[in-house]
């Protein structure tokens, strides 16, 4: 709950492991967000892991959270498949192992460990481009790779989808003796993942919706030792050195190298030029374009419609109406640079191994990934107090009247402030909803009561459903009607004046916690204050 996206991703856990046994699509969230319900998959909730759990949530904790345990999962396995990719490029096992910490520092991964620990899984990136480069078409594993990514991140499953379907196109070309066998497993695999995405809830209503991209990829990416955190990325190169004007403000385009993978790359590309390769791959060579060819396609699209160098704009271009539909379903899309980020790093290890003799190769190696670790030092450090320090949210609703109200009224509506989340008709702004204190104290206890709650902090929202059932509280309350089994935080000033002046209909409105509740048929309640009146003289009459 410490974060600005992570309280959606533990929520959307808290409600779903109530949800229903028999329901479809599987992943279907209907409690969180009942106005527009949503899928697990939509609240970046990891939906394998909240699968696997949900028929042991009764033996869990009520406030159990599986976060911690994923993100160490995904650091051992990125080092341990950095490993197993550096096996395709040289056979000493202490160049594996240098190797394999460069993976393991990617700022790509780290910065995301402390913002979205789902895309902290970018182990599957390096485990696509691992089965690329076997000499074997792999088709079962690339059959569970792509089963098992999906229901992780929808971005990372775009990726390691391209990086299969370029390699399997490769395939197809190169070895025309199995075309027909690749071309029937290449329709089998895209006919389970479909199903499997469905029945992990990605075509619910509104999750195609396109969305404003927000912002693209720099071509100075490399060097820019920003981020999206408030801690610079590099002990050595200050922020300041690059003044872009804000041009490079990353964001989820943040790709900085590092020191050491800086270093790495000029060495790289004058040893390519001069030396000769010394050393034996096991990688298949015909990979290596279709490799590239898909993670160029994936930068392009990251870069977007207008590229820059620095604060030097490129090109800039206007999308058809109908592409830019498309590309809009991925707002986010500078994340899709990172495949190329992994492929120029493991690019510049296999030259730098294949080039130099063992022992040239170990000292170069080390010495760069001791620049790399100690450059990283301090952003690292900075990741790790957002991850360890001590609980930042602590549940301030603790008056014995939530619970006596859990158990007569099932639904909870969180009435937000006007124009956040589309309220009073107003364009919807959907990052704000997860910012509000309010919501988030009352979608707690909503979850940890199992109750539902109206709106939830989605990647894709309805937002016609969402306006309409706002429009029909805005009507209902202020002539003091409401809905069955329901009770209301009323956040919205203007709204709550309203509902104080309504008419009387055996309501009671006032504050418990702070909170501004609005009860309907509240007289079997014990413990309740007198009700709040209105500020402008006696109510109208029911």
């Amino acid at each position: 709950m410490a974060g600005f996206d992570t309280p959606a991703h533990y929520l959307s856990w808290q409600f779903f492991r109530h949800t229903p046994w028999r329901q479809w699509p599987m992943g279907i969230n209907r409690p969180y967000g009942m106005d527009a319900p949503g899928s697990i998959v939509l609240a970046d909730g990891i939906p394998v892991v909240a699968f696997i759990l949900k028929p042991v949530s009764a033996w869990l904790p009520a406030d159990f959270q599986y976060f911690g345990l994923w993100i160490l999962s995904c650091f051992v396995l990125q080092a341990w498949f950095g490993y197993k990719l550096m096996t395709r490029v040289c056979e000493d096992f202490w160049l594996r192992l240098l190797g394999s910490g460069f993976f393991l520092c990617a700022t790509v991964f780290l910065m995301r460990t402390c913002l979205h620990p789902a895309l902290s899984a970018q182990w599957v990136l390096l485990a696509g481009i691992y089965l690329a480069l076997d000499e074997r078409p792999r088709e079962l594993a690339w059959l569970a790779l792509l089963w098992f990514v999906a229901l992780v991140h929808a971005y990372l499953f775009v990726m390691v989808g391209t990086i299969w379907l370029f390699n399997w196109a490769g395939r197809v070309l190169h070895r025309r003796e199995l075309r027909g066998r690749l071309l029937a497993w290449a329709a089998g695999i895209t006919l389970l993942v479909i199903l499997n995405m469905w029945a992990a809830g990605y075509f619910v209503a509104g999750a195609l919706s396109p969305m404003p991209v927000q912002g693209g990829t720099n071509l100075l990416f490399p060097l820019w030792t920003g981020g999206c955190i408030a801690h610079p990325w590099s002990r050595f190169i200050p922020c300041q050195i690059f003044d872009w004007r804000g041009s490079l403000h990353a964001g989820d385009g943040f790709g900085y190298f590092g020191l050491g993978f800086l270093l790495l790359v000029p060495l790289a590309l004058v040893l390519g030029l001069k030396a000769r390769q010394t050393t034996s791959t096991r990688a298949a060579s015909h990979a290596w374009p279709w490799l590239f060819l898909g993670g160029l396609l994936l930068l392009l699209f990251a870069i977007g419609p207008d590229a820059y160098l620095g604060r030097w704009r490129l090109w800039s271009f206007g999308s058809p109406e109908w592409l830019s539909k498309i590309s809009g379903v991925f707002r986010s899309a500078a994340r899709m640079e990172w495949v190329m980020w992994y492929l120029i790093l493991l690019a510049t290890l296999r030259v730098t191994v294949s080039r130099l003799g063992k022992s040239a190769a170990r000292i170069v190696l080390g010495v760069a990934l001791v620049v790399q670790c100690v450059d990283l030092s301090a952003a690292a450090h900075f990741n790790r107090k957002q991850l360890s320090h001590a609980p930042y949210f602590r549940d301030q609703l603790t008056d014995p009247v939530w619970d006596e109200l859990a158990g007569k009224y099932g639904h909870v509506v969180y009435l937000q402030p006007s124009g956040v989340m589309g309220a009073t008709g107003k364009k919807m702004t959907v990052d704000l909803i997860a910012a509000l204190p309010n919501y988030r104290q009352t979608a707690h206890a909503a979850g940890l009561r199992g109750q539902t709650i109206n709106i939830a902090y989605l990647a894709r929202v309805d937002q016609a459903a969402l306006d309409r059932a706002r429009a029909r509280r805005d009507a209902w309350l202020p002539q003091g009607l409401s809905e069955p089994s329901t009770y209301y935080v009323v956040d919205d000033d203007g709204l709550w004046q309203s509902v104080l002046c309504a008419p009387s209909h055996g309501q009671w409105h006032g504050r418990i916690d702070q909170l501004r509740v609005l009860i309907p048929e509240a007289s079997s309640l014990q413990g309740l204050p007198a009700s709040e009146s209105c500020p402008n003289g006696p109510k109208h009459g029911a």
